[in-house]
């Protein structure tokens, strides 16, 4: 049974009814095996020679006791909702407080976002700022167009398609050169290449939305290098970041043949919401 060999397939009980599970991931070698005479596969490095190199660079930031104690809270409040659910993993309750954590991280870090970004327009001429979440957006264009009293463009889902391209405009000719937009509005199709640096204040879920924002700076017309600034400021951030290069590793192993969970044929451990939660409560335990 394919869902078996290739997806770690499982009998598992949910909610006292058994069910299927196949959204895992094993035996990759031979899937790779399998696959390799029917994939065609270029990686942007490959195919477009001439553009810039990109770096990565994860940078822990500072955060303020208020936003400490919020942090401190929103994982009582997790902790107490696993422990209702007796560890249950298909819980929208565990779920929505796994991201409210995650926003309460990103809110911490505004003012030192807004610190490292109007230095680097001083620098560099312009930046741009990816977050998964409206509120911390719009509190960081604020401050640096209020405050810092620099032009800038927000972009996030409250923005209609029609005024989507000006902004772009505005800011690839220099009338801008601040650039702040969610993942979902901004991660895909534009060309911001008046920036070199593009800073994370979060991550989304998989190695190809973090990849798509990146190339955001870094397409056909980019001279400069480029740099990705992945912001941290408590445990949920590695959280994140470990579970992108996990799915990363799963991918390169099945797609191009790489080493992935024992170089051979074991299963990738398949990450669940209950998983990370579980790591995130305890910090000792080994989530991947």
């Amino acid at each position: 049974m394919k869902e078996f060999f290739f997806c770690n397939g499982q009998q598992k009980t949910f909610r006292g009814v058994s069910q299927w599970d196949a959204s895992g991931s094993s035996n990759l070698h031979e899937l790779n095996s399998h696959t390799t005479s029917h994939i065609f596969r270029m990686t942007k490095e490959q195919a477009l020679t001439e553009l810039p190199p990109r770096k990565r660079e994860m940078k822990r930031v500072p955060v303020s006791p208020r936003h400490e104690m919020k942090y401190t809270q929103a994982l009582k409040d997790l902790a107490q909702s696993y422990s209702m659910s007796n560890g249950g993993d298909e819980n929208d309750d565990i779920l929505s407080l796994f991201n409210k954590i995650r926003q309460v991280s990103s809110l911490a870090k505004v003012d030192s976002v807004v610190a490292m970004a109007n230095q680097i327009i001083i620098d560099e001429g312009s930046v741009v700022i990816f977050t998964n979440f409206l509120a911390p957006a719009k509190e960081i264009y604020e401050k640096l167009v209020d405050n810092m009293s620099w032009d800038g463009e927000l972009l996030t889902g409250e923005v209609v398609a029609k005024k989507r391209q000006a902004m772009v405009d505005r800011f690839q000719s220099g009338l801008s050169p601040l650039f702040v937009c969610t993942y979902g509005a901004g991660g895909v199709g534009l060309t911001l290449t008046a920036a070199c640096t593009v800073i994370l204040v979060d991550r989304p879920w998989t190695p190809g939305d973090v990849s798509q924002a990146e190339d955001r700076i870094r397409r056909i017309g980019q001279t400069r290098p480029v740099r990705s600034m992945w912001i941290r400021a408590f445990p949920i951030d590695e959280q994140i970041d470990n579970l992108i290069d996990h799915k990363e590793e799963t991918s390169n192993a099945a797609v191009d043949g790489k080493k992935g969970y024992g170089g051979g044929n074991k299963a990738a451990p398949k990450v669940s919401i209950a998983l990370l939660v579980k790591g995130l409560l305890e910090p000792t335990s080994d989530a991947f």
